[in-house]
């Protein structure tokens, strides 16, 4: 490195991302003085997470002896969000700043919804997975001001879990749909689940092979299938034979 008379102290690298499981790197100072320096943690993260190490060398750099320091700064592992920290160097002439970050360590993984494909209408249960080691909460939304017709089961959890749609048999003809919302860690998945309407209806059989109503009275049946609370009128007629006497 090209040393200049208003630097005092040199470092290299200036910055460093750590991942998610942390680790450890070496930052070279020069202190071009051979003064005494401290070191300085600032972090926007509550509890300590970065730890800083130093080892001294002497070397000699355009003739002259330097103090050739190396620190070791390391990292824990961060199941958090993105957290940075920044350590600062100084002595009596000159202040050098290291910025670190690591990257999240929140996991929040919504799964095996995309072919659910829709539910019956007589109602089903299908189920979800949520990979994650945060607390999530799932919530239900209907247009119009529906009643509801869908469960979560459950509703609430942290860490992984299957979670569970239950929905109600569907009495309408008309398909239905309802907003699923996933949260936790800040973030949020919804998708849409759909009901198929029930099959319209209505049949009439049994009489077709009635025949004659005998004159003295007869009693025959026939059956009615529906999907309708109240089922169309469906008509077909009854005949009755007569008796005529010889007088």
């Amino acid at each position: 490195t090209q040393l200049s008379g208003n630097i005092e102290i040199l470092v290299d690298p200036n910055s460093h991302k750590f991942d998610k499981d942390g680790g450890t790197f070496d930052v070279s100072i020069i202190n071009v003085n051979d003064e005494n320096w401290t070191y300085s943690v600032d972090s926007d993260y509550d509890s300590p997470w970065i730890h800083v190490t130093d080892t001294v060398n002497k070397e000699l750099i355009q003739g002259e002896e330097y103090s050739y320091e190396k620190i070791i700064i390391s990292a824990d592992a961060n199941s958090g969000k993105e957290r940075k920290a920044w350590i600062t160097l100084k002595n009596t002439k000159d202040s050098k700043s290291i910025e670190i970050i690591q990257s999240s360590g929140i996991t929040f993984e919504v799964y095996g919804y995309e072919n659910f494909g829709s539910f019956l209408a007589s109602g089903e249960t299908k189920t979800f997975e949520i990979r994650s080691n945060v607390d999530w909460e799932v919530d239900v939304s209907y247009e119009n001001g529906e009643e509801p017709w869908v469960q979560i089961d459950p509703l609430t959890g942290n860490g992984s879990s299957t979670v569970n749609i239950i929905v109600d048999p569907n009495e309408d003809s008309n398909e239905r749909h309802a907003k699923i919302t996933v949260k936790g860690a800040e973030r949020t998945v919804e998708f849409t689940i759909y009901q198929n309407g029930i099959s319209s209806s209505f049949n009439v059989y049994g009489y077709e092979n009635f025949g004659t109503f005998i004159a003295g009275g007869d009693s025959k049946t026939f059956s009615i299938s529906s999907s309708f609370e109240k089922p169309l009128l469906h008509l077909f007629s009854f005949h009755r034979s007569e008796e005529h006497t010889s007088e």
